[in-house]
């Protein structure tokens, strides 16, 4: 089993701060994206291609394994495309969500409420390494009785089990078309490197309302390693 390198920490931050900064639209830059419905404007995207090469030449500087400089590289990528991909839609207005809460607690509350955040993995069990897992979002924010717009937010980040950063934090303007309360519900799909090492992880979440956090979630990973063993395919995870 490799180990892991203790510059490799120092490489994957220069690659998170490569993967925020060029996480933009052609008319500015950005490290959040918005993704809500149809008649919100276009997300904004991260480029892949910009971001491989530039995390390639940050881990290179500070890792002189280039094996590991690769993973940093590709961490740096997979936190892109995750980016892109996050899709979030409203599935109840403000209205909905506020007549339901009205005609169980009897009045709206005085500030904006997250009343609900489900926030989940698939597959659930251990992950091959390479292998995809999508992450599904759901969520419902009671209006304020006072009226306003209220802005959603959700964070999202990798920890392993020694507490280090692998990736993100990334954080998504869930309503930014309406700035309205509601129930939203989407997700994420990531691609787990290649190159990542066997072990425990977890994805870390999180809700703010107008800039406040308000709600956290954890989800448990396991990543898995494989390799041919007398032409049968074994896996072997670290517990």
């Amino acid at each position: 089993m490799m180990s892991r390198p203790s510059d490799l920490r120092v490489a994957i931050a220069c690659a998170l701060v490569v993967t925020a900064a060029g996480c933009a639209t052609p008319g500015g830059s950005s490290s959040t994206a918005t993704t809500t419905g149809a008649a919100d404007s276009k997300p904004k995207q991260c480029n892949a291609l910009l971001i491989g090469l530039g995390a390639a030449a940050a881990c290179a500087v500070v890792s002189k394994d280039a094996g590991w400089a690769a993973a940093c590289a590709a961490l740096a990528v997979a936190s892109c495309t995750a980016f892109n991909n996050y899709q979030v839609k409203q599935a109840k207005t403000a209205q909905q969500v506020g007549e339901e809460f009205v005609k169980d607690k009897g009045a709206l509350p005085e500030e904006a409420t997250l009343v609900d955040y489900k926030a989940s993995f698939a597959p659930t069990t251990v992950v091959a390494r390479g292998q995809k897992v999508d992450a599904s979002v759901e969520m419902s924010v009671v209006p304020s009785r006072h009226g306003g717009p209220v802005l959603i937010e959700e964070e999202w980040s990798m920890y392993d089990a020694k507490g280090e950063k692998w990736l993100g934090p990334v954080r998504k303007t869930v309503n930014s078309g309406s700035k309205e309360a509601g129930t939203y519900v989407g997700g994420f799909s990531l691609s787990l490197p290649k190159e990542l090492p066997q072990g425990n992880y977890e994805f870390r979440s999180r809700v703010y309302l107008n800039g406040a956090e308000v709600r956290s979630n954890v989800n448990p990973i396991q990543v898995a390693a494989s390799w041919e063993w007398d032409g049968a395919q074994a896996v072997v995870a670290r517990r």
